[in-house]
């Protein structure tokens, strides 16, 4: 069953995102465009500067199911909800700890990636005899840090990459989202 609060809170900081960048910038957020790596997000047409127009889209077809066999563990509802309920290119935000960069998934491929990325973790946690967390955003600007979903107790945490979480950072991951602030790049 998918966790709505956190849908809801996610889809409340895209458009909060999207919105304030119209008003700011008299138009809306865009990302490089490729040709080979499309995604059901985009609106329009590139512009001159080859860069194109995004809204984020709801998800019909992901699915966790053959990561879960691959890790033998269920994931938390809350990682599964947030990963699979919009196309959206990674965007930037600020939590009261500080600046981070929220990862999205841009197309089905992307999706594939990001489970791969999400097993090697897996295993270099479960040879480190750590609990599994599940990653949602990197600490900008080092990117030495992450933020993750402890699998267990659905708590944020904060973490450097195959190491014990260092600190609880909320409750839940849907609370964490309705903390957040967009925070935009030059190049957007």
């Amino acid at each position: 069953m998918a966790n709505t609060g956190v849908r809801e809170s996610l889809e409340q900081f895209l458009d909060n995102y999207q919105r304030q960048h119209l008003v700011g910038n008299g138009q809306p957020a865009r990302v490089g465009f490729d040709p080979e790596w499309r995604s059901p997000c985009e609106i329009g047409n590139p512009n001159s500067q080859n860069r194109i127009a995004w809204r984020a889209a709801p998800q019909t077809d992901t699915s966790f199911n053959g990561l879960e066999r691959a890790l033998e563990a269920r994931l938390h509802p809350d990682i599964k909800t947030y990963y699979s309920a919009f196309w959206f290119p990674s965007v930037g935000a600020t939590s009261p700890d500080g600046d981070l960069d929220l990862i999205g998934v841009w197309n089905g491929e992307d999706f594939e990636n990001l489970q791969a990325n999400i097993i090697g973790h897996a295993m270099q946690l479960q040879r480190r005899k750590l609990p599994l967390t599940v990653f949602f955003a990197t600490t900008t600007p080092d990117y030495e840090y992450w933020l993750a979903v402890d699998n267990q107790t659905g708590e944020v945490v904060l973490e450097q990459p195959g190491s014990k979480a260092e600190r609880v950072i909320s409750p839940g991951l849907k609370e964490f989202l309705g903390t957040l602030t967009p925070r935009f790049s030059s190049t957007e």
